[in-house]
């Protein structure tokens, strides 16, 4: 899913990672995109095996999950839920 973003991020991407499992994981997976100056942010919540990368770009959905797939990673487009 992708989403507008104030504060100087263009747009928010958020993955589903179900091999998302420890603090290990996280680290791994943020060193995947340690180098890209175009990521501003990245928040993970292991409970919830979601990732959302903040980005300075647009269009980046697809790059995004095969850089997490080459680094072993399962990720899938999330939206959350919501109860009406």
């Amino acid at each position: 899913m992708r989403s507008s973003q104030q504060a100087g991020c263009a747009t928010s991407y958020r993955f589903r990672v179900e091999n998302l499992h420890c603090a290990a994981c996280e680290q791994r997976l943020r060193a995947v995109f340690a180098d890209d100056r175009g990521i501003a942010r990245i928040d993970v919540d292991i409970t919830e095996r979601t990732v959302a990368i903040h980005a300075n770009r647009d269009d980046l959905m697809t790059e995004l999950a095969n850089r997490l797939a080459d680094a072993g990673f399962v990720p899938t487009p999330y939206v959350p839920d919501f109860d009406a």
